[in-house]
């Protein structure tokens, strides 16, 4: 068993022990050595707020996440509603691009068409051959199949029409 030689006095012992039981239910404050009570943690973390942070630590609207880019920071739900709102990609309008092409850019290959009997659309972008088929016995219906398309690919359909719309 191992032994712990004892070097403080009783008193020193004694005041330990009552800065335990008297710790202060106060503020907590930097630098301080005092001991504190879970009431005073619980308390510190649910008044928590931006008052409480140092400078700079929080990325307003204001300021902006784009010119923000460091792992120190903590954007603010403003800012991040605000970068999301003004970073969508712009779409351009659709387009009709006949049954084969290369695409001019980044985009959607939207391919459709109608029946009354069931149709299966098929669609071969940059070698790689998508199809979907429709079976139905009543009325006519349009069904139809959207591709991603990078700038530079070839692309072919079948079985309806092709329209593209650009993400530039």
């Amino acid at each position: 068993m191992a032994e712990f030689p004892l070097t403080n006095t009783a008193q020193e012992v004694d005041d330990a022990i009552q800065a335990v039981v008297d710790a202060p239910n106060n503020s907590i404050t930097s630098g301080s050595n005092e001991l504190v009570t879970a009431g005073t943690i619980h308390q510190e973390i649910t008044t928590l707020d931006e008052s409480n942070l140092d400078s700079g630590f929080l990325v307003t609207e204001a300021e902006g996440i784009a010119s923000n880019d460091t792992d120190t920071q903590i954007p603010t739900c403003a800012a991040v509603k605000d970068y999301s709102d003004n970073s969508k990609a712009s779409l351009g309008t659709y387009s009709s691009v006949g049954t084969s092409g290369t695409a001019a850019s980044d985009g959607f290959l939207v391919v459709s068409g109608s029946s009354s009997a069931g149709i299966t659309l098929t669609a071969i972008v940059d070698g790689e051959t998508f199809t979907q088929a429709y079976d139905f016995t009543s009325g006519t219906k349009t069904f139809t199949m959207t591709l991603p398309v990078a700038s530079g690919m070839s692309w072919s359909v079948s079985g309806g029409t092709a329209r593209f719309i650009s993400l530039s």
